[in-house]
């Protein structure tokens, strides 16, 4: 019971450090989360602590890493049925996409994302937003505002199914 909620503490802390971007801060916090967690064998929060985990790396420029982390949780949140983590890692999977030359992945994953969030009725958290904003106006960019809508609205047209078979290709 310590052990949990030790883990459950430095999510938190990990959280809340990551809404501040204090990346070299929350890092450590969450890899400690992260071998309680695979230790505990608590799948919800690996999950929610390798999307985490996924978030930094992609902010620090490391996407191989950061592709390794999205997959891990996004796996586990399909086999959990989790719809928040999934559209979580949806957004993670789009941000890789916009990094890898593919802003028409990226917006279509991203409508999938905003579209299964809406169909939950999850609200994301102030360090998703901040992850997304930015992500989002790289893909904007890449694509113009027209091209972008039209394939944001793809995306929000595909069930999860079919949006993390979306995320998963390109890998």
């Amino acid at each position: 019971k310590d052990e949990m909620q030790t883990a459950y503490s430095r999510a938190s802390l990990g959280d809340r450090e990551m809404s501040r971007e204090n990346l070299s801060v929350a890092r450590p916090l969450l890899e400690e989360c992260l071998r309680l967690a695979k230790r505990l064998r608590h799948t919800k929060l690996l999950s929610v602590t390798c999307f985490n985990l996924g978030t930094i790396d992609f902010f620090e420029n490391s996407f191989e890493q950061a592709a390794s982390n999205f997959a891990e949780s996004l796996q586990i949140a399909r086999e959990m049925g989790n719809k928040t983590m999934i559209s979580c890692n949806l957004e993670g999977f789009a941000a890789l996409a916009v990094k890898n030359g593919n802003a028409a992945q990226s917006a279509k994953l991203a409508g999938a994302a905003e579209s299964l969030r809406e169909a939950i009725g999850y609200f994301i958290e102030p360090a998703e937003e901040i992850f997304r904003n930015k992500y989002l106006s790289e893909t904007r960019a890449a694509l113009g505002e027209e091209r972008f809508a039209a394939l944001y609205n793809q995306g929000r047209r595909l069930n999860w199914t079919d949006a993390t078979a979306l995320a998963f290709q390109h890998q």
